[in-house]
């Protein structure tokens, strides 16, 4: 084959390379800049896209995350594949940091007590699957996810479209001004 290796990897070989690439993490964080960049759309529609995909990986609502994207693209008409690569930002090295912080400031603004930090596994497991959870740990989530989200998607928003604009040769859609 052409692109294939003379000597194939060995199975230790590439269970390593799954979770640490040989090149490190900022070649794909590269080819997904490149990727933005690239993209046939108004500065305004890829910046307000990906902010979209940031807003919606700080919602807990997981197994969603990617119909939501789409469908506020669609609803607000701006770039599907930007809003797509914006949700990259909840990715499983980030999601924990992202729920911590989204927990927390949760039961700030809802004046409530952390009840996770004292209880334990079989506490929260028997606790996740009744009424409770709806009031002590999914609402902190949510309200923290959206004012997070917000803040993130607004600074995202900004440099994007400032990279957009300001950069020469990207964004090589119409322009008006």
């Amino acid at each position: 084959m052409m692109f294939s290796r003379r000597y194939p990897a060995k199975m230790i070989a590439r269970a390593r390379e799954a979770i640490w690439p040989r090149g490190g993490l900022q070649r794909g964080w590269l080819y997904l800049w490149h990727r933005l960049k690239r993209l046939r759309h108004h500065p305004h529609s890829v910046a307000l896209g990906f902010a979209i995909g940031v807003f919606v990986s700080f919602t807990p609502f997981l197994g969603l995350h990617l119909a939501f994207c789409v469908g506020m693209s669609i609803f607000l008409r701006v770039s599907i594949l930007a809003s797509l690569i914006g949700q990259v930002v909840g990715n499983p090295a980030t999601l924990p940091f992202i729920w911590l912080s989204s927990y927390q400031l949760g039961n700030l603004l809802l004046n409530q007590q952390a009840s996770v930090a004292e209880a334990d596994m079989g506490m929260l497991v028997q606790k996740f699957f009744s009424f409770e959870t709806i009031g002590s740990i999914f609402l902190p989530l949510v309200a923290g996810g959206v004012v997070l989200g917000l803040i993130f998607a607004s600074l995202s928003y900004a440099g994007i479209y400032f990279a957009m604009t300001r950069t020469p040769g990207i964004g090589g859609g119409a322009r008006s001004g």
